[in-house]
């Protein structure tokens, strides 16, 4: 997933993430301090700071989008999606979408 995501910032891409019913929990079973700190990612402001972002992209993906060296930066159109699919509510349930929320 680090590979996706440091590729889908150096091309401006969105990169989904499509978790079908399943609630994932990011912030403790996907966080991955060195490869996918969530912690940070889900923080836009502070992802968004070059010395964030930087922090996981390895030496060798350390080039702009022509191949210059010690270049890398993230494209500000850059876009992080999650995806839930989401079933009806019946009656007498809870509404999933809150807890997503």
């Amino acid at each position: 997933m680090r590979k996706a995501l440091v590729y889908a910032m150096r091309i401006g891409d969105r990169l989904v993430l499509h978790c079908g019913r399943y609630q994932v929990d990011f912030r403790s079973d996907f966080n991955d301090p060195i490869n996918f700190p969530t912690d940070l990612i889900f923080n836009f402001d502070e992802w968004r700071k070059d010395e964030i972002y930087k922090r996981i992209v390895r030496p060798e993906e350390d080039v702009d989008l022509i191949g210059n060296k010690k270049c890398y930066f993230m494209n500000d159109n850059f876009d992080l999606i999650i995806v839930y699919d989401i079933q009806n509510v019946r009656e007498g349930e809870n509404d999933k979408r809150e807890e997503v929320k």
